[in-house]
């Protein structure tokens, strides 16, 4: 029988995708290998690819490499060290309050889902479903 994946080790697992250094080729097959260090066992693709947390560092990092290194080209260079500290210290502070932020939204999410799914007997088809558009008339 298959090891239940917690919450906890999915997101240790999206931390190393999203600390994949860049001289080194991104595949499912290496990220399965780095799962071990969590696992203590080398999951499948499948296993992981089925997960959203990891489906999004995945993508996120192989878009970050696909895009060129022109981005600091265009990035304002601070006057002074004390403008550098402050503006690091506000981007951090900005971080951490964004993850807080994104994980109750993932918690309410799963409570979602799990009421959907599992007490209501709403299908993976259903939960899925795209939202309907609103037509107004424009006058």
């Amino acid at each position: 029988m298959s090891v239940a994946i917690t919450q906890k080790k999915l997101v240790a697992i999206a931390d190393i995708i999203r600390s994949w250094p860049k001289t080194e080729k991104l595949t499912w097959d290496a990220i399965c290998l780095a799962s071990k260090l969590e696992l203590d066992f080398v999951p499948t693709r499948q296993a992981l690819a089925n997960k959203a947390v990891i489906i999004n560092a995945y993508k996120a990092k192989k878009k970050e490499v696909r895009t060129p290194a022109r981005a600091l080209d265009s990035f304002p260079i601070p006057k002074s060290m004390n403008a550098a500290i402050d503006t690091i210290f506000r981007i951090k502070k900005e971080n951490e309050l964004l993850k807080a932020e994104l994980n109750a939204m993932a918690e309410v999410a799963q409570l979602f889902i799990h009421n959907a799914y599992l007490l209501h007997g709403m299908t993976k088809a259903q939960l899925m479903k795209p939202m309907l558009k609103i037509k107004r008339k424009e006058s």
